[in-house]
């Protein structure tokens, strides 16, 4: 359960910050893109305030210290200090109970609003002038985007919402949802079964605070005090460190009282009513705002008791504090969560891989098996190859034990290349058997390790372990590979557009943009003894590497460079464990006849590689 930020929260904190109006703007930085922090001076402190605006984590708050400043301040922050920068804040209003909050300044260039709209994605800072003309917005809205626009230079429009009565006039027979101030939460919290009750006919004063005192438990009393309220927002004085401040890292209960003094009211807390909380009680808490600010680490903080909804909340003394800590843990573990996320895609990848790559050496296997059957075929067409007419597609013929047997044909070619064409695999099959088992055998291994590895990653808590993780699979070179880098400026090989790159180890290395520029790399620029790469069964850049005569001394790191060049220039760009075939170019030729960009190799030899 994630508690939001709701139209009551906004309430309770308004009221709670109300003590800010007439502080002078000493200081405003934009910490983070969505996050402004003004620094308001009164009666000898300054507070900081953070407004934000970010999809989920929109919020108002003072805070127990001072973030620190980007060295460039970004345009909106620059744009707030030329306005408002030396001015007081002279009002602050929530416009009824929606989440929207009219900031209003004076400053030497005139009076101006801050209009906060705290409405989940839709967040969004605007400062307007006098005549309620837009001068800045933290996001930009488009009349293609919305039917109410937001632009800087037009007139501000507030949201078109359709109007709704106050939850303050609802009965409880009625449908909530169709108030102003509902929210989900609140409802849960209306439903519960436990809540603080009023004394009928007792009217309250006005207070800031409330919550459990020390050696007090849920079947005694909250003792609120009248005009005496806890230090909403109290920021750093000079000097101050958090241990003498009401800092985040506090979770100690409010220190304990020595009974009722004079102004304060009781308000019993009972477990045995039947039909408790009542809406009547939320409303009377709203009216006289009798906040309880409440903490939970796994819920997050409320203005009000929650502790039917969660049993591990405490109470805070502000609510300001209760949510720096919600915030603080929550944008700790969304950061862990989205690097967890982030690590774990990268290594499914991996694991996906590796499973295809399996299941490629399995067929490998299987066909290495069938080697003597595929060489049978071969002779079978040699046999019959009186026969065959041209375009055949299959020759239907008796294996040697006598039984039928059909085998299919490239119409394209003659009896003999169909045949060499299955003496070729057989062989092919029968020597890479014992290198495809083994490879095989590698390729499992390492499937394990990496799975454990997600296992490990999936169950970390802390950006400790995930940080060890992550080291982890970088010395496994899981993580390792990355894009091709960019090429330098085409050479003019005879107007053939060819890209150059140099590898690891400095090797010049080529390769085609199209058909035609392949067919002049493969045929005209390339030597015998440099190596040639091509990915297998597609369509991809023919990739050179010029090896000046010695191609025994290209490392592997130099083949996967060039391999990634041809899996990046080719339809499988987006797969993985991509196998890409090199040779040297003396095995590569050129069909005669054939269209350019089409060839024909041998020899070679095959590399996966992730994209």
């Amino acid at each position: 359960m994630r508690i939001p930020f709701d139209s009551i929260t906004l309430a309770s904190l308004l009221y709670e910050i109300d003590f800010l109006r007439g502080a002078k703007v000493q200081r405003i930085i934009q910490p983070t893109e969505t996050e402004i922090v003004f620094g308001l001076y009164t009666k000898g402190i300054e507070h900081p305030l953070i407004i934000s605006w970010h999809p989920e984590l929109f919020r108002i708050h003072t805070l127990s210290q001072r973030p620190s400043a980007p060295t460039e301040p970004p345009t909106l922050c620059m744009t707030l200090r030329k306005y408002l920068g030396g001015g007081r804040l002279e009002f602050i209003r929530q416009r009824g109970l929606d989440r929207i909050v009219d900031f209003g300044f004076t400053s030497a260039h005139g009076d101006f609003q801050l209009v906060v709209e705290l409405m989940g994605r839709h967040s969004n800072l605007i400062l307007v002038d006098s005549n309620r003309r837009v001068l800045a917005t933290a996001k930009t809205v488009s009349a293609k985007q919305s039917k109410r626009p937001v632009r800087t230079g037009q007139p501000y429009e507030p949201p078109p919402f359709e109007p709704k009565p106050s939850i303050l006039q609802a009965k409880p027979t009625d449908n909530l949802k169709d108030f102003e101030g509902y929210s989900p939460f609140l409802a849960r919290l209306i439903d519960s079964k436990f809540c603080p009750t009023l004394p009928s006919g007792e009217s309250l004063p006005r207070t800031r605070s409330g919550g459990l005192r020390e050696g007090q438990n849920l079947d005694q009393t909250h003792r609120v005090q009248d005009n005496s309220p806890l230090p909403p927002g109290e920021g750093l004085r000079e000097g101050q460190s958090l241990d003498q401040t009401h800092g985040v890292q506090d979770s100690s209960p409010l220190p304990s009282g020595e009974g009722l003094r004079e102004g304060q009211i009781q308000i019993a807390v009972s477990t045995s009513q039947p039909n408790s909380p009542t809406l009547e009680i939320i409303q009377t808490i709203l009216t006289k705002n009798i906040w309880q600010p409440y903490f939970s680490h796994e819920s997050g903080a409320y203005p009000l008791d929650f502790t039917p909804l969660d049993p591990t909340a405490i109470p805070r003394p502000t609510l300001s504090i209760a949510l720096e800590q919600a915030y603080a843990l929550r944008e700790s573990r969304d950061a862990l969560a989205s690097q967890r996320q982030s690590l774990l895609n990268q290594l499914q990848r991996v694991a996906d891989a590796r499973r295809a790559a399996l299941r490629g050496i399995t067929e490998a296997i299987a066909t290495a098996n069938r080697a003597p059957e595929i060489q049978a075929q071969a002779e079978l067409i040699l046999a019959y190859q009186g026969s065959i007419q041209p375009g055949q597609e299959t020759l239907e013929a008796y294996d040697y034990q006598g039984n039928p047997i059909t085998i299919p044909l490239d119409p394209e070619k003659t009896p003999v290349e169909n045949a060499n064409r299955l003496f070729n695999r057989a062989k092919h099959a029968k020597e890479r058997r014992d290198e495809v088992a083994t490879q095989g055998d590698r390729l499992q291994q390492d499937l394990t390790s990496v799975e454990s590895l997600i296992h490990l990653v999936q169950n970390a808590t802390t950006r400790e372990e995930l940080d060890q993780h992550r080291a982890e699979a970088k010395s496994r070179n899981y993580l390792h590979l990355t894009g091709a880098p960019k090429a330098k400026e085409d050479r003019p090989f005879e107007g053939n557009p060819i890209r150059e790159l140099l590898s690891p180890a400095g090797y010049r290395v080529l390769y085609g943009t199209n058909s035609t520029s392949n067919d002049y790399l493969t045929n005209r620029v390339a030597k015998g003894n440099d190596i040639w790469l091509h990915v297998r069964g597609q369509t991809s850049a023919h990739v050179i590497i010029q090896t000046q005569g010695n191609p025994d001394k290209v490392q592997k790191p130099d083949l996967l460079f060039a391999a990634l060049v041809a899996v990046k220039n080719s339809p499988a760009k987006h797969g993985s464990y991509v196998p890409v075939d090199y040779t040297l170019k003396k095995y590569v030729r050129k069909p005669r006849g054939s269209a350019p960009g089409l060839a024909v190799y041998e020899r070679e030899k095959t590399l996966h590689v992730d994209p």
